[in-house]
């Protein structure tokens, strides 16, 4: 079986447990085509995320023992990179000495997120970091806004659907005097959550949110609008998260290809998102796009509650990515020269 090392900025507890589902399944594609390799960092917090520990081998790159290891390595083993952070930076101007066979996977762009974070110099550093690898890397991109290379290759929309997906779907209720909405991500500067919640509390909407993806649960104070969840991964939980609510909020300033706005449509979920990420609803029927204004914000409600039924019998006519096939072309880009 071939040998594949996966680096990812992603930390791992107890060699198990990851903090990020996208890692999870990209592990899951893999487990039987390759013998998989992780170059990470251990953690002492527990992650909830579960991966295939049977099938992989942990390597903390802070080790004299993994350093050893991957100098005796063939020359020509592969590396996978899980998006361009300062230490996989760091890890490949280490293997860049020994090694040749690189691939960097964008799941998003790093631009957009370093610029929201750190301001005009995470901008400019994260160009640093890119044009430091970009000629030494074959790069696997989801989005062609993320197409830094005329040789990338691009990959079919990540995505979490399987069948069960598509099954049992609940029928919820319509009540514009009662709507619930829903948020299921990471609760971080980039992703809008915390100021979509100061825009939205200061309406007169008779609201209820739920918000899951929150690390320190016990910080955040409850509301009667809004309730705090921690992060969940059992499937059957995810589902019923979407299927009770109306309409799913993603209120990013910046995504390339959210698997949440997927499910939330395999559930016939309108979602709403603002502006800056508008290139997301592009060929997705039941995403409407609004500005980021109270008054926007209402209207696009109002106007989704007002036909939620036909929105929901459009929703049905798009054609949704499978796991299974983003899997099968991940490992075909794999396996290429």
């Amino acid at each position: 079986m071939k040998t594949l090392y996966i680096i990812s900025n992603d930390k791992f507890y107890k060699n198990k447990y990851t903090n990020h589902n996208d890692l999870a399944s990209i592990l899951q594609a893999f487990k039987k085509k390759y013998n998989i390799k992780i170059i990470a960092r251990n953690s002492k917090v527990k992650f909830k995320f579960l991966t295939i520990q049977n099938k992989i081998n942990f390597y903390d790159f802070f080790s004299i023992k993994t350093l050893k290891h991957l100098k005796s390595l063939n020359k020509e083993t592969k590396f996978l990179f899980i998006s361009l952070t300062p230490f996989s930076i760091f890890v490949f101007l280490f293997l860049r000495i020994f090694f040749n066979n690189f691939f960097l996977y964008l799941r998003s762009n790093g631009f957009n997120e370093y610029k929201i974070i750190f301001g005009g110099i995470g901008y400019f550093f994260y160009y640093l970091m890119l044009r430091g690898v970009i000629n030494s890397v074959k790069l696997i991109i989801s989005s062609k806004d993320l197409n830094f290379n005329k040789d990338s290759f691009y990959l079919v929309k990540p995505s979490e659907l399987t069948e069960i997906w598509f099954k049992n779907i609940k029928k919820n209720s319509i009540n514009r005097g009662n709507l619930n909405l829903l948020y299921l991500g990471r609760y971080r500067k980039e992703k809008g959550i915390h100021d979509f919640i100061q825009l939205i509390n200061t309406t007169k909407l008779n609201f209820h949110m739920k918000i899951y993806g929150v690390d320190y649960v016990n910080s955040f104070i409850n509301s009667k609008r809004v309730k705090y969840l921690p992060q969940i991964t059992n499937i059957n939980k995810i589902i019923k998260a979407y299927d009770d609510c109306n309409i799913f909020i993603l209120p990013s300033y910046t995504e390339s290809s959210p698997k949440v706005i997927w499910e939330s449509l395999a559930r016939l979920r309108p979602v709403i998102v603002f502006d800056e990420i508008r290139h997301v609803a592009k060929n997705k029927i039941g995403v409407y796009v609004c500005k980021r204004n109270l008054n926007s914000l209402i209207k696009t409600i109002e106007f989704i509650m007002k036909n939620y039924k036909l929105i929901q019998k459009k929703i049905k006519k798009n054609k949704f990515p499978l796991k299974k096939e983003f899997h099968q072309q991940l490992i075909k880009i794999i396996n290429s020269k």
